[in-house]
């Protein structure tokens, strides 16, 4: 008789003289039922959780526990903790969650979420169910069953040591089920995704030596070879800039907020715990804003990001200074002489009071650029990666947490084990 027609029917005939009682409970959670068996037990269940492992590890009777190959860390950490007092049998297939003490079978589904009520029944108890006919009604492999059990009616069927891709017998292929490492990268990729991104911060325009002049346009009009000239014309010299700014004060601002927030991966970029981002994100865009402020000459601004200027900026006869030598580097590679000289000075003239003009605020070219993204899946199996991870997190332990220090020391202790295998 076939599970089907247990759930279709309240009462079955088994034998002529057995009577099947079918009821429908309401259990909050799979705990209500463990408080219903007593005596010898057997729990065929597809997921074992950590709730599965402490009820069954304190149970007072003989327990016999069948269950699939783990899925996830969680998963396995709970069969892991159940293995040291009951024996388990992983088996390939499991359609359905039930429970066997006495005479009683407790057939059932999900939980409603804690605090919640269910709306139907999840559990269906039928009785007298006795441990043979729990063999003979569920297709589960029978042949562990029975040498568990030792029922010696049934041909014994093995249980691979270790699951491997097979042939089902529809003709499809049966995955590997996952390794070890495999559950613990999974649990580690998704603890990093969940708590961490990875942050490109970008303050643009703050790099006053790197402001230059193309002098392109000019040599192009005028049928001057580039050679060995100078392509652009730089607006600033380095020994300037120290006399005309705080120089430097953008990036200790900046670094300031990268140490309070950030870690750094290296090879492999910058992390910040995602409950930081916002915070993050709006000290870089304060220091933008207080740059800009600076550049302007605001007289209220005191401060870049929370670190004192101590020199105000005053680039404006740095500018004339560089604009009266860029005239005279262009009069110094005149390349025409006599009459036409006096034309080629005064273009020299118009390109220099141009470009003068179109220097505009320094202000407007400061932005504050931010994206954020993750690592690549088949990073997390890349062991130069990990080495680079392992290595930030011995660095800065606090920054990343016990929880993920754990599975990080987990994840790296399994991959070295592979690798002397």
């Amino acid at each position: 008789m076939s599970l089907f027609e247990f759930f279709r029917q309240k009462q079955i005939k088994i034998t002529p003289e057995t009577q099947v009682a079918v009821r429908y409970l309401t259990a909050a959670n799979v705990a209500d039922l463990y408080d219903m068996a007593t005596g010898d037990l057997l729990l065929v269940k597809r997921r074992i959780t950590a709730e599965d492992a402490q009820r069954l590890k304190t149970y007072s009777g003989k327990c016999a526990v069948f269950t699939s190959q783990p899925e996830t860390l969680e998963e396995l950490d709970a069969q892991e903790n159940l293995e040291s007092s009951v024996e388990i049998h992983r088996i390939q297939s499991i359609g359905l969650d039930y429970l066997h003490f006495g005479e009683t079978l407790l057939a059932f589904g999900g939980f409603p979420a804690e605090g919640k009520v269910a709306a139907v029944p999840n559990t269906v108890c039928i009785s007298p169910v006795h441990r043979q006919d729990v063999e003979m009604q569920l297709s589960i492999n029978m042949g562990v069953i029975s040498q568990v059990l030792s029922l010696d009616s049934v041909p014994a069927q093995p249980i691979p040591a270790q699951a491997e891709a097979e042939v089902a017998g529809d003709g499809t292929i049966e995955q590997k089920a996952p390794s070890k490492a495999d559950l613990v990268r999974t649990a580690l990729k998704e603890a990093f995704e969940k708590q961490f991104a990875v942050v490109r911060a970008e303050l643009e325009g703050v790099s006053f030596e790197n402001n230059t002049i193309s002098l392109s346009e000019f040599y192009q009009k005028h049928g001057i070879a580039k050679g060995r000239l100078k392509g652009s014309w730089r607006l600033f010299e380095k020994e300037t800039l120290s006399k005309i700014m705080d120089e430097g004060i953008v990036g200790k601002a900046r670094d300031a907020v990268f140490r309070k927030y950030s870690a750094s991966i290296p090879g492999y970029g910058r992390i910040v715990r995602v409950k930081d981002i916002e915070a993050f994100r709006s000290e870089l865009d304060k220091i933008a804003s207080d740059f800009r402020r600076y550049l302007d000459g605001d007289k209220d601004c005191t401060s870049i990001g929370g670190i004192p200027i101590s020199k105000p900026f005053s680039p404006q006869e740095a500018i004339s200074d560089s604009m009266y030598a860029l005239l005279e580097y262009l009069i110094e590679i005149c390349p025409v002489k006599g009459l036409e000289t006096e034309k080629y000075i005064q273009d020299a003239k118009h390109f220099v009071d141009k470009t003068y003009r179109k220097l505009g605020q320094f202000s407007d070219k400061i932005h504050m650029r931010m994206t954020e993204s993750s690592y690549r899946d088949n990073q997390w199996k890349d062991r130069e990666f990990i080495d680079s991870v392992w290595k930030a997190v011995t660095i800065n332990h606090r920054f990343f947490g016990d929880d993920f220090v754990s599975l990080m020391e987990r994840y790296s202790n399994l991959l070295y084990a592979e690798l002397k295998e």
